[in-house]
């Protein structure tokens, strides 16, 4: 996460970006997380590049912790990444046909409306 917000911060990958995410990989590899190691780390890319390694090291990382709708949704891949799920399954396939620009955020909850006496409106997209 913070190699993501350095990359953002800097608005181009940058050494320090590379470095955080090459300890993750270090790590995972089961190799000292400060020692830089060819065999694991990966290289200086371009911004998309980047991007797509991030996305990827973030998937290994946190595949069973309920992350990945959050990461697609903030990396601007949610529908790519809900049309490449449709092909391995049926659920999956119903929603990537049903899928809408409202769907990378959430609905406000009508007791939340309702509870704010006029002050707080649906988002315009779950209108």
């Amino acid at each position: 996460m913070y190699a993501e917000a350095v990359w953002r911060a800097h608005e181009v990958p940058s050494p320090e970006a590379l470095e955080y995410v090459n300890q993750v990989r270090r790590r995972g590899f089961g190799v000292d997380i400060k020692t830089p190691n060819e065999a694991v780390d990966l290289k200086m890319m371009d911004g998309d590049k980047f991007a797509e390694a991030l996305l990827a090291e973030r998937s290994f990382e946190l595949c069973f912790e309920g992350q990945r709708w959050y990461d697609l949704v903030r990396f601007g891949k949610l529908e790519e990444g809900v049309k490449k799920l449709a092909k391995y399954s049926s659920v999956a396939t119903s929603q990537a046909q049903n899928f809408q620009p409202k769907h990378v955020i959430f609905p406000i909850p009508q007791d939340v409306i309702d509870a704010s006496n006029g002050k707080i409106e649906q988002n315009p997209l779950w209108k």
